[in-house]
């Protein structure tokens, strides 16, 4: 009798614990009725009354593969046209590419682009927002010319950064998409607010890259104006292999709008306007991580390689003539196993532009003096500095969850990074301004005088070509 007791008593325990974890996976699948689920009251359905009263209908998108629902987004479908969005033009010249957030009038969303590389796949937009407002929920809704509007709940997160201290700061809000559903437009607001300010069209990669390597600029700023800074930079990156510039343009002068137009006209440029509409220094220089990652978002999936650098410096190759090359045998290296390099960081070295000119003696000299193409007049460096000081990086951008100004703050699932020494490449930075880590010891890089006659003829016939148009 006693063992017959035991024993039931032993199966009993069993039962209850069976049904314990029955009731936690019901309420982590969020089945169970919303009464029962404490996650659920969370979620989007909590919203949907307040939102979009009695017009919408919710569409809960279950998994073709009947994996778990909850990587699947919950769908609100709207037959009423009086919502789809408008944004109209006055506000639309007022801030240029930067538009309001319905319901939260400080918060702005500059862009939209398509990442196939999140699970379910979605749309990454770049915001900037008060520092007072550390957590913000945001609805994505989104239009499409042959389906009726939905919106899904956005993950909104703040792109990493020191305490510096700004009013504002830079964040990505992604929204994820049901399985092939490739809607045209998506627009922002906060949860219960109807009234949409914003409509941004959403970048689609191509299936195949169209670039190797691409490269992104800061913000221009301050009615920049260095004509000869530019074309140097922009042919001399060219002779070393990159395809692509992406320029943002907050204020520049005349002369270069008309240059960097040219270049965009040859498909060689695109310039992206860069009106903030906020005060510049409530943000950190102009913006610069929101740059960056509009830069690396638009580029996942249409460029091999992207490259982050200042106007001001060159990343020089020195045992190769390709930038692509170097990038091909340093990232797909099969001599490491276990995880894949995503990033290369260069290491930074100062070339003071304010020194005199070299006396070395080429045949192109003069006319690189005349062009002032100042990589070839000022060969004279400081130290080299240490790994991500001052470093810039180029990155494979499927590999790349956020970016720093100097390195990768977080990589993907199995991404690392690889620092280049720097007898294989260097960051050339040309500075005109004294610096305390411009230090010694000093000493002459001959290198590119390898390559001036190819680097003087490219700007000998951007001028020529730049002169027969009335540009200069």
């Amino acid at each position: 009798m006693v063992r017959t007791i035991r024993v039931c008593y032993f199966f009993l325990n069993v039962l209850i614990l069976i049904s314990l974890a029955m009731i936690i996976v019901l309420i982590e699948t969020d089945i169970v009725p919303p009464q029962f689920s404490t996650r659920y009251s969370n979620r989007q359905v909590d919203v949907h009354p307040f939102m979009f009263p009695s017009r919408y209908g919710v569409y809960d998108n279950t998994s073709d593969d009947g994996s778990s629902r909850s990587k699947i987004p919950k769908i609100y479908h709207s037959d009423n046209d009086t919502f789809l969005p408008y944004v109209t033009p006055a506000m639309r010249n007022q801030y240029g590419g930067f538009q309001r957030v319905g319901g939260m009038p400080e918060v702005f969303v500059y862009s939209a682009t398509f990442d196939r590389r999140v699970a379910p796949p979605g749309i990454k937009a770049v915001v900037i927002s008060p520092v007072k407002l550390p957590k913000l929920t945001f609805h994505c809704v989104f239009t499409s010319p042959t389906s009726s509007a939905f919106h899904v709940n956005g993950d909104f997160k703040l792109i990493p950064e020191p305490k510096w201290n700004y009013t504002y700061r830079s964040g990505v809000v992604t929204c994820p998409l049901p399985r092939g559903v490739r809607p045209q437009t998506v627009s922002l607001v906060a949860p219960g607010v109807q009234e949409v300010l914003n409509l941004l069209p959403i970048r689609y990669p191509p299936r195949r890259p169209t670039y190797n390597l691409t490269r992104c600029y800061p913000a221009f700023h301050s009615t920049y104006n260095e004509v000869s800074s530019l074309i140097s930079n922009i042919e001399i990156s060219r002779v070393f292999g990159v395809e692509k510039f992406v320029f943002y343009n907050y204020d520049m002068n005349g002369t270069v709008s008309q240059i960097l137009n040219q270049y965009q006209l040859e498909g060689i440029v695109e310039v992206r306007n860069w009106y903030l509409p906020i005060h510049h220094e409530s943000i950190h220089y102009w913006g610069q991580l929101a740059v960056i990652h509009d830069c690396l978002f638009s580029q996942t999936g249409l460029s091999r390689f992207v490259l982050f650098a200042d106007v001001d410096e060159f990343v020089i190759p020195r045992k190769t003539t390709s930038l692509i090359h170097l990038a091909e045998s340093l990232l797909f290296d099969d001599s490491f196993t276990g995880k894949f390099f995503g990033a290369l960081a260069f290491r930074n070295v100062f070339f003071p532009a304010i020194l005199p000119e070299t006396k070395q003696i080429f045949p192109q000299k003069y006319a690189a003096q005349a062009f002032n193409i100042f990589p070839l007049l000022h060969l004279t460096h400081a130290q080299v500095h240490s790994a991500y000081y001052r470093s810039k990086v180029l990155v494979i951008p499927e590999a790349i969850e956020f970016l720093w100004i100097h390195s990768v703050e977080k990589f993907k699932e199995k991404w690392i990074p690889r620092v280049v020494d720097g007898d294989v490449a260097l960051l050339h930075h040309y500075r005109y301004v004294p610096s305390p880590d411009m230090k010694h010891p000093w000493d002459d890089d001959c290198l590119l005088l390898r390559y001036s006659s190819v680097i003087v003829s490219a700007v000998r016939r951007r001028y020529s070509r730049l002169t027969k148009l009335g540009i200069l």
